[in-house]
């Protein structure tokens, strides 16, 4: 009569093979879900840019109050009328420039965002302590040097 199954051996060797591809695989997929993110809150960014450039050439002047801009997003404002959701991008507005970034939830501070100014220039701004952040910046944007700012965050223009 033969036995059939696996030995302890074999059932270690294949849980040691699985540990070793989830901790190779964990940081790609942290790094993708990052980059998705960003790449929502880009888009998000370039139309609210777009459509506050089309609001200066009407009015002469930038709003704070995402009302009065003509876009096809689902957009409210917060209690503190300087913070508006997109979805779940969250948009601080300053006199000439916007703050974007993707919060799971809104205790969450987000270790990377984007600085759009209505000038045209933009950048993806990531934490200095986060790798995954700025690699995830250096993919979307191309940029290989950032500039320090403040010694907590680096500036990747593009």
């Amino acid at each position: 009569m033969t036995k059939h199954g696996f030995t302890l051996i074999e059932l270690l060797v294949v849980v040691l093979i699985i540990g070793i591809l989830a901790s190779v695989a964990l940081p790609q997929y942290t790094r993708a879900v990052i980059k998705s993110r960003m790449t929502e809150a880009q888009t998000v960014g370039s139309a609210l840019v777009k459509a506050e450039q089309l609001y200066y050439m009407a009015n002469g002047s930038y709003t704070n109050e995402v009302e009065n801009l003509d876009i096809g997003l689902n957009c409210t404002v917060a209690e503190s009328k300087t913070e508006w959701k997109c979805n779940n991008i969250s948009v601080e507005t300053y006199p000439t420039h916007f703050c974007i970034r993707s919060k799971k939830n809104a205790t969450e501070n987000s270790d990377w965002f984007f600085d759009y100014h209505f000038s045209g220039s933009k950048a993806c701004v990531a934490h200095n302590t986060s790798k995954n952040a700025q690699g995830a910046c250096a993919s979307l944007t191309g940029v290989t040097n950032p500039s320090l700012d403040n010694t907590s965050w680096l500036y990747y223009y593009f």
